[in-house]
């Protein structure tokens, strides 16, 4: 088994099934090509796991008669190669950190998409929403393709993504497995005098011990205790100590090969107050 397939956590012909229906719901909306930045839709229709989603754009193009392409800057290219199953790449910037700023990202993309014969075409992207295409990126792409027509495709990424793969479902399963084993050994340190890190920091390391994706995909975790915090909806967790009659609030979940659960438990220290 070569390295890229070991990086990968999906087989291409998993790919490939995710690009044929793609490829389908663009025919039906009439489009000749998607432009996605979204981390977790580049993830789902690429594999491209990378801490670089919100430094500059991410891109994975797909057109209907063109294998897919991957656009990201030069430091990307060998993650691309070792986590993805798609040969075509291009890349834009410099070895020389002196010669970064003068590198034109909006400039190599504009010229590949042209290169693809989608300056005068329909292309479906995301208008709405984070990504790692910034707005004002957007507006400079387009003014490049003034005879381009772009509009969203939210809701042919979301209906492709709605309908979970065995694989994806045995994903999304051992995330809940890891994060009740996590909350569970967590509510077992709870005592008086504990602090809320504390307790994060067990529910942490027993994620990823049992196999969680490291930081930044981790996941997320909100831990609060005690009656002034119990309007902290979203609090992180702090170095308050908890004690005895403090109800406490787990509330998050981890993420395994990208995907991620989310579900809150509640417990006490002895008898709640």
């Amino acid at each position: 088994m070569s390295a890229r397939q070991k990086s990968c956590y999906f087989p291409k012909d998993e790919f490939e099934h995710r690009w044929r229906r793609a490829r389908e719901e663009m025919e039906q909306a009439e489009l000749d090509a998607l432009i996605l930045s979204k981390p977790e839709n580049v993830y789902y229709f690429s594999g491209n796991i990378t801490t670089s989603y919100y430094q500059e754009p991410i891109l994975f193009v797909l057109c209907r008669d063109k294998e897919p392409i991957m656009l990201a800057p030069l430091r990307e290219k060998g993650n691309i190669e070792t986590s993805t199953w798609i040969d075509n790449i291009e890349v834009w910037g410099t070895e020389d950190p002196e010669k970064a700023l003068e590198v034109d990202k909006v400039e190599v993309i504009g010229k590949t998409l042209k290169r693809l014969a989608l300056d005068k075409a329909r292309i479906g992207t995301e208008l709405k929403g984070r990504r790692s295409l910034l707005p004002e990126d957007l507006s400079k792409i387009r003014q490049k393709m003034p005879e381009s027509n772009f509009s969203d495709a939210s809701r042919i990424t979301e209906k492709i993504r709605m309908i979970k793969s065995e694989r994806e479902i045995v994903f999304i399963k051992r995330a809940i497995e890891i994060t009740s084993t996590a909350f569970k050994i967590g509510m077992e340190a709870l005592q008086n005098g504990v602090t809320e890190k504390e307790i994060a920091q067990v529910i942490w390391r027993t994620m990823l011990e049992h196999g969680g994706d490291l930081p930044p995909y981790a996941g997320h975790l909100v831990l609060r205790g005690g009656p002034e915090r119990n309007k902290c909806i979203h609090s992180m967790p702090l170095d308050k100590k908890l004690v005895r009659g403090d109800i406490i609030k787990i509330d998050g979940g981890c993420r395994y090969h990208g995907y991620l659960c989310d579900f809150a438990r509640f417990a006490a220290i002895g008898t709640p107050t």
